[in-house]
């Protein structure tokens, strides 16, 4: 059984996943595809779901607590982000200096022990969704997630 709570869920999920940070882009989270390479290496594990521009102490702390549950639980873990910002699409004028790429976040999280940094394209249509929609299609549909650490 999949536990959907936010929060940092507490379920068992036999599996062993190799630290190796990887990028996977998605153009539309409504319809992933999620590379056949990474088949079941990618599902069943813990997401975190933020900017992390920078991967400060804040998101080290939180990417540390996602990492030490999906080692618990035998799942992988996985950090979700954006790009590029929305507020880039919503407020253009307002849209934050990048502070890092995500390459460097995907360098960054490495160090940290996250498998996997799951990229979601921001369009129109991303950000047209509910956040059900969102939840739904992503992390139980797409990632087939049994934990989430958010805060």
């Amino acid at each position: 059984m999949i536990d959907h709570t936010i929060g940092t869920a507490r379920v068992r999920f036999p599996s062993s996943i190799p630290i190796v940070t990887e990028i996977v882009s998605l153009a539309d989270v409504t319809a992933p595809e999620i590379p056949a390479a990474l088949g079941a290496r990618i599902k069943g594990g813990v997401i975190s779901i933020g900017n992390f521009d920078g991967v400060h102490r804040g998101h080290a702390s939180l990417l540390k607590q996602t990492v030490g549950l999906a080692t618990e639980i035998g799942g992988p873990s996985i950090a979700c982000l954006f790009d590029p910002h929305p507020i880039t699409i919503l407020r253009p004028e307002l849209a934050p200096k990048r502070l890092t790429s995500v390459a460097e976040r995907a360098r960054r999280m490495k160090q940290l022990g996250v498998d996997f940094l799951v990229v979601c394209e921001t369009s129109s249509k991303l950000l047209g969704l509910t956040a059900t929609e969102f939840y739904s299609a992503l992390v139980v549909d797409a990632l087939m997630c049994r934990g989430m650490v958010e805060v």
